[in-house]
């Protein structure tokens, strides 16, 4: 009787795994997470831009995209590093410290390319428009993993 409960328990843990996976694996975007630059640049198709705003706007977005697009590739390599080192054969604390130094520079340049985006917007949107898009991007906090931080930059 007590295995069968544990079968029985397996089984709808498996089946529970198994459905949630796609959500997991994709971050709940159908199995695609979204590149750099492509959430601003859907929240910002729904202002009502000025063809002057719009063009200002989308050389903005175009350049950071760029930019984190290529330290996105960087971080993903430095992570490997990283993991290579942490579970090297052998323990070599440098090694660890020299990998996690290279991937916490990566994620202070895309923080601070973020960053210098939203600077730039602030000098092309309106009051009103920043603190539309403030709280577009404050509804998406809910939908964030444990420990990311709130939206503060766009004060």
């Amino acid at each position: 009787m007590k295995a069968y409960k544990v079968m029985i328990i397996t089984g709808i843990f498996a089946m529970i795994l198994t459905l949630a996976s796609p959500v997991l694996a994709g971050h709940g975007r159908n199995g695609k997470g979204c590149p750099p630059g492509e959430k601003i640049s859907a929240i910002l198709k729904d202002f009502d831009l000025s063809e002057t705003q719009k063009t200002k706007v989308d050389a903005i977005v175009e350049r950071h995209r760029s930019e984190r697009k290529t330290l996105y590739k960087s971080l993903g390599e430095k992570r490997e590093v990283l993991f290579d080192a942490m579970h090297a054969p052998k323990f070599k604390e440098d090694a660890v410290r020299k990998a996690f130094k290279m991937v916490s520079s990566i994620r202070e340049k895309l923080v601070i390319s973020r960053a210098k985006m939203f600077a730039e917007l602030r000098g092309v949107l309106d009051p009103e428009q920043m603190g539309y898009l403030r709280g577009r991007i404050e509804t998406m906090k809910g939908f964030r993993g444990p420990g990311r931080s709130p939206v503060n930059h766009l004060n």
